[in-house]
Formats: structure tokens, sequence, C-alpha cells
């Protein structure tokens, strides 16, 4: 069964041909129950590897059956054990720049703050650095929202948020403990 979902999702075309891949999506959902759980297993298989065409097409496809999912059985799909675990997904492919996960996720119910919580939480836990000031999770996500008029790249690196720069600051966020983080100010190159 996996080999056949695989097959399917690769060959989805989510941009070119829509009405196709919803009907792809639907056979998907009509081959048995536990294919949530593989859907999901191929997407956490996937989301690492490089980004060619070709994988992007193949998350896309993931993205678009995990919608299709959520829209034809909602309370089974919330109730399902893998649901945590569809949402961090989810979350993983938004950072990567998938807009079509950050939209599901919306459509799910899930805010912008439960979003970015979600993804602070999944930050690896760092030293504090003695200069550090300690925030809580509603205070990062202010910060993170305030920081649209900082310049520089803002977003998700592999161990922190950052940001922005302003002058001659960049200013970052790292996960210091279970729900408390740091938001940390250094001299910007």
């Amino acid at each position: 069964m996996k080999n056949e979902i695989k097959k399917i999702l690769a060959s989805m075309k989510v941009r070119d041909n829509r009405e196709n891949a919803e009907q792809m999506a639907y056979d998907i959902y009509k081959l048995a129950p536990e294919t949530l759980s593989v859907i999901m297993e191929l997407g956490l298989e996937y989301k690492n590897k490089t980004k060619d065409e070709k994988t992007k097409n193949f998350l896309r496809a993931t993205i678009f059956t995990l919608i299709i999912y959520y829209q034809k059985n909602r309370s089974a799909f919330i109730d399902s054990p893998y649901f945590n675990n569809v949402v961090d997904l989810l979350i993983e492919l938004s950072k990567q720049g998938f807009s079509s996960a950050r939209t599901a996720l919306s459509n799910m119910g899930f805010s912008d703050y439960d979003i970015y919580r979600r993804q602070l939480l999944l930050l690896p836990e760092v030293e504090k650095h003695r200069h550090d000031k300690e925030i809580s999770t509603h205070e990062a996500y202010e910060e993170i929202r305030l920081s649209k008029s900082f310049a520089g790249y803002k977003g998700f690196l592999k161990d922190h948020y950052a940001l922005g720069v302003d002058n001659k600051h960049a200013y970052e966020i790292f996960r210091i403990g279970k729900k408390l983080f740091a938001l940390r100010v250094h001299r910007s190159k």
C-alpha cells in the first residue's frame, strides 16, 4: 500500500491540474483508514531531502492530500493518534516555505500565535548567555510580530529565530528552557 500511495503522490501535479490532483487525493482517502499514517510517514521521509522540483511537487501533493483528509472527515482526523505528528509536519513544511502548509494549519483552526508557538517549541534548547533577556512564549511571539520593521533576514534558522537587524544590532530568539526563551542582541557585522 505504501508504494501505491507513493506512486499516486509522485504523479500528482497540484499546481498544473488541480481537479486531477483532487481526484487522486480522494482515491488515496478511499484506500483504507490507515493511509493517513502512510502519508505522514512519506511526508517525514521527504521533508529533509534536497529540494529539487520533484521533491517539492511530492511535498505539495502530501499537503494537498492532508487537506482533503481534513475536509472529508474532520472529527476522525483530529481524533487520530497521528494528528499532532501531522501538525508538526505541516509546521516544518511551512518553515521550509510551503505556504499551502500554513494555509492548511489556518484552515484547521490554528492561529498565527499557535503556529509560531509550536515552531518556537521545536527549536533545540541552547545555553543562556549572561546578557540574554529571558522571555516567555507569548513575549517571543510579540517580538516576532514587532520585528517587521527590522531589516535583514527574518525567520527560523537551525537553532534560533532571526528577528532582523537595526542600525548596529542583530536580534535573535533562542530556546533556553521547556517554555522559556532568550532575546539575544549582538553587534551586527
